[in-house]
């Protein structure tokens, strides 16, 4: 049998070995049990290692356990082969290479025939906790706090034993901030865990560890223990150590996490404070704690002060929308009317009915109601009530059945949408396409030409609307030369666009030119996926300047796509023809 390894390689893979082995290993707690690992290692048992290791680095875990357990053949003793061996396995697992099943009877069994360390006992914790194996947890926490006593193995115990019974031992807690020391990540952690049982200390905890590192996710957390556990008094004692505008960022982020977690009085009760900022984004998220607790008296100092400062449309948008929700079913504020002016875009006034919607649905739930049930027809009862019959009023109206679940065909009331927003001259771009996009999935094709040519008009730039509008005239010969001379535009402004190539070749071709037609089909011809409408047009534009062969690959493309079926028919018929000459 010939040597595996020279006397060199030998020493060279040994030193290796070593390495990975350290690698491997990673940091402990002193353990309290003893790990006696009486390995003898010999060169073959090295030379499966080191490939195992490098299959287990590489990703292929199912390679690597085999070769781990052909070192271990030939080193039985080896605890870290042993160990190795688990830890590729929870790689295994965790990556969706081997079945939780296979891996969770790889780690029961082993706690019957060796000890582990601190470090495998980590990675049973990760295949345990993942397979919810709740036996194998018990045991993970049990061995971790007897053997191998830590900040992080004591809140391990203390949260399974609050999983299991709702009840924690706060002698745990303590005993893991012993082991924390001044380690403000290990006191952040204890903290949390503390929330569930004694908040104010988990708050003393949180200000330790900011006092040690001030980063504002420590002040953040903060707020969140605050806001989910203590009461009124101590969240505005909290609120009130910022200062603005220093502590902006900090105030939001406490007023967001009030809202979320529905601490509406804490917010209300902080009105005056935040309008004295005059800032949008404060006062913002009191017109959502205001608006959703019906405190009306709040939404007509908001109201006040955004008329007497004159609202800016961008910055001041969220607030309007709250208060046009409420004045559309109050008659405590001023008439919807007087908002009208301080939308910015559609998305603005969408959002009026957003907010309606969820103030409905949340009363809904209080009286045990269905929550959209009959929200499109209150809603545009209440536009009717309280604004005239103009433009404003009819778009609320359209948008708001777009919203409901009663609504028959979204599709056909946001068409209503962008064509009555077009008409009036407010539609946006993502109007204008929708737009066009509906037409031409309807088959309406005068109404599509129409929107294009104002599309064209709007945005005489857009090679986009300048093509399609083109492409979509060659197909009547009274205007086959003003779709050229589109097509043309479009692709000045994009040339390298094969859809806009594609129509300009297909121009020269409608129009005899044929020469012309192929020097523009050398983009189109270079497409992925080439649609069958595109290839029919380069068989074609082919087959006119007698390049047969050619011509007949691109139209059997055409003719076996099964997206274009009109392309698809005349590819056929043109391939039948070819094939009767």
């Amino acid at each position: 049998m010939r040597n595996i390894l020279s006397k060199r390689q030998f020493l060279l893979w040994l030193a290796f070995f070593l390495l990975i082995l350290s690698a491997c290993a990673g940091p402990q707690e002193t353990p309290q049990r003893t790990i006696i690992d009486d390995s003898k290692p010999n060169i073959p048992s090295i030379y499966y290692y080191l490939s195992a290791s490098l299959k287990h680095y590489e990703g292929d875990f199912l390679t690597a356990d085999n070769y781990y357990h052909l070192a271990l053949e030939q080193d039985f003793r080896s605890y870290q082969i042993k160990k190795q061996i688990l830890v590729n396995s929870t790689y295994a697992f965790l990556s969706k290479q081997q079945d939780a099943d296979i891996t969770v009877r790889q780690f029961d069994q082993a706690r019957k025939e060796m000890m582990f360390d601190n470090d495998l006992l980590n990675f049973a914790y990760s295949v345990y906790s993942t397979a919810n194996n709740e036996e194998g947890l018990a045991w993970v926490v049990s061995e971790s706090v007897i053997y191998y006593p830590s900040t992080l193995n004591y809140l391990r115990k203390f949260y399974w034993d609050y999983k299991i019974d709702k009840t924690g031992e706060e002698n745990l807690l303590e005993l893991a901030l012993k082991y924390a020391d001044n380690n403000p990540e290990d006191i952040i952690l204890t903290a949390k865990m503390y929330a569930l049982i004694n908040p104010k200390r988990s708050v003393t905890l949180i200000k330790k560890a900011y006092e040690l590192e001030p980063k504002p996710e420590t002040d953040n957390l903060l707020s969140e223990i605050t806001l989910q556990y203590l009461g009124k008094e101590e969240a505005l004692k909290k609120f009130g150590t910022y200062s603005y505008p220093q502590d902006k960022d900090k105030m939001l982020y406490f007023l967001q996490v009030a809202n979320r977690n529905r601490r509406f009085e804490v917010v209300n009760a902080l009105s005056s404070i935040l309008l004295n900022t005059k800032d949008p984004s404060l006062i913002g998220e009191l017109a959502f704690s205001a608006y959703l607790e019906d405190k009306t008296d709040i939404l007509q100092e908001i109201s006040r002060y955004l008329l007497n400062k004159k609202a800016d449309p961008v910055t001041d948008s969220k607030v309007v929308s709250f208060l046009f929700a409420e004045a559309l079913f109050s008659d405590k504020l001023p008439e919807p009317s007087v908002y009208i002016d301080y939308f910015n875009s559609a998305q603005d006034v969408q959002d009026v009915i957003l907010y309606a919607m969820l103030k409905q649905s949340m009363q809904a739930q209080t009286y045990a109601q269905e929550p959209n049930f009959l929200f499109a027809d209150e809603f545009v009862s209440a536009v009717q009530k309280r604004l005239p019959e103009d433009v404003f009023s009819r778009y609320l109206k359209i948008a708001s059945k777009t919203m409901s679940s009663n609504s028959e065909d979204l599709l056909q009331a946001r068409a209503e949408l962008s064509s009555f927003f077009l008409q009036k001259n407010l539609g946006e771009l993502e109007d204008w396409t929708f737009l066009l996009q509906y037409y031409q999935n309807k088959g309406k094709e005068e109404e599509k030409i129409a929107t294009l040519r104002k599309a064209v008009h709007k945005f005489p730039d857009n090679p986009l609307f300048l093509n399609d509008l083109g492409y979509s005239l060659l197909d009547y010969p009274q205007f086959i030369e003003e779709g050229g001379l589109l097509i043309q535009r479009a692709v000045a402004l994009d040339p390298a666009n094969p859809y806009y190539q594609d129509s300009l070749a297909w121009f020269y071709y409608l129009t005899a030119n044929f020469s012309k037609a192929l020097e523009h089909i050398n983009i189109p011809i270079q497409m992925k996926d080439t649609p069958g409408e595109i290839s029919y047009h380069i068989g074609m534009i082919l087959l006119s300047n007698q390049k047969k062969e050619e011509a007949i690959k691109h139209l059997q493309s055409a003719k076996e796509d099964d997206q274009n079926p009109i392309y698809q028919e005349k590819a056929k018929k043109v391939l039948h023809e070819l094939e009767s000459n």
